[in-house]
């Protein structure tokens, strides 16, 4: 695959004076204005274009790439969806007061289900 850039690259406005040929030009299609009988302006058949971006969330991309759903609840399977972000210490220790927790982690008597116990040596 080949791309060009600068004055050769395909939108540029200057490609038609250094390229034999000219480039082809890509107008955009004219929003064409609907009236009924009685005079009243309505919407095109045509859709308005939308831009799309070419980038997306975090969530659809670690579901694509691991096959984990991380906005699906694990106990009911309902959507999940942000609240807040806490970034600062304060606001840390407050949102864990809110939920009934320490600013510490759980104590951990034993493996987790499903973890095998390892021999420290």
């Amino acid at each position: 695959m080949v791309r060009y850039q600068g004055c050769l690259a395909a939108r540029s406005k200057v490609r038609a004076e250094v390229v034999p040929g000219g480039s082809r030009s890509t107008k955009e299609p004219v929003q064409l204005r609907l009236f009924s009988e009685d005079g009243e302006e309505q919407e095109s058949a045509r859709p308005a274009k939308r831009s799309r971006s070419s980038r997306h969330p975090w969530a659809y991309l670690l579901r694509r790439v691991f096959l984990v759903d991380v906005e699906a609840c694990a106990q009911c399977g309902g959507r999940m969806k942000l609240v807040e972000i806490a970034n600062d210490r304060n606001d840390i220790a407050r949102v864990l007061a809110v939920h009934g927790l320490g600013p510490d982690p759980p104590v951990q008597v034993g493996p987790m289900p499903g973890q095998l116990a390892l021999m420290l040596a």
